[in-house]
């Protein structure tokens, strides 16, 4: 083994230690280098997230605003077509009620007819099929049954000459058949209502 002096032997140590410094320098470099790779790669990653987000977020916006707008649209649609159902129902109703009024007060005047329209309109109702339904006391009862009781709870509207008598009566119901629809008195109108109700809604436009 060689001999080396004090001054040889602290040149090879100082040489070995600086190499392996520069070399722990080095590697650590490339650590640090790598670190500040892997973090810029996770702060690319967390702003892609974050993008993503947004845009998820706005589109979900936009739908749930379309989904509100469709909703408010079709409630507005099943609104009119309820109203339509309802008034074209009502119609209905107040024709019938109309006809019954006319048999029972048409020799009273138009006022008897339309208080007892008005009072018979309120006790009828429409089935599922479109057929009316008369009530008594909330309890669904034939025509027959429900004119009966009309006749007793409400006399002073029903007259003692009624459309179906005599053969006057039918008579006049025969030529207002002729008359022009727009020329008709409520009287006349209700009185073919009763007695024809085709030609009545023909008429009328019903």
């Amino acid at each position: 083994m060689p001999e080396y002096t004090e001054d040889e032997l602290k040149a090879i140590v100082d040489k070995a230690v600086s190499e392996a410094t520069a070399g722990l320098k080095a590697k650590n470099d490339e650590l640090i280098s790598g670190r500040r790779s892997d973090q810029a790669k996770l702060e690319e990653m967390e702003a892609q997230r974050l993008e993503t987000e947004r845009l998820a977020a706005e589109k979900n916006g936009e739908f749930e605003k379309l989904y509100s707008s469709t909703q408010s649209k079709l409630a507005e649609t099943e609104a009119a077509w309820k109203l339509e159902r309802e008034q074209n129902a009502q119609k209905t109703i107040n024709g019938v009620a109309t006809a019954i009024a006319g048999e029972l007060s048409g020799a009273l005047g138009e006022g008897a007819i339309s208080t007892a329209s008005m009072l018979i309109a309120q006790n009828i109702e429409l089935n599922e099929s479109g057929e009316p339904e008369f009530k008594v006391g909330g309890v669904t009862v034939d025509k027959s049954a429900f004119v009966d009781n009309f006749k007793t709870n409400h006399s002073y509207l029903v007259s003692t000459v009624q459309s179906s008598g005599g053969g006057a009566t039918q008579q006049q119901g025969g030529s207002v058949r002729d008359k022009p629809f727009n020329e008709m008195s409520r009287t006349e109108k209700t009185r073919l209502a009763n007695e024809d109700p085709i030609k009545y809604k023909q008429l009328a436009g019903m």
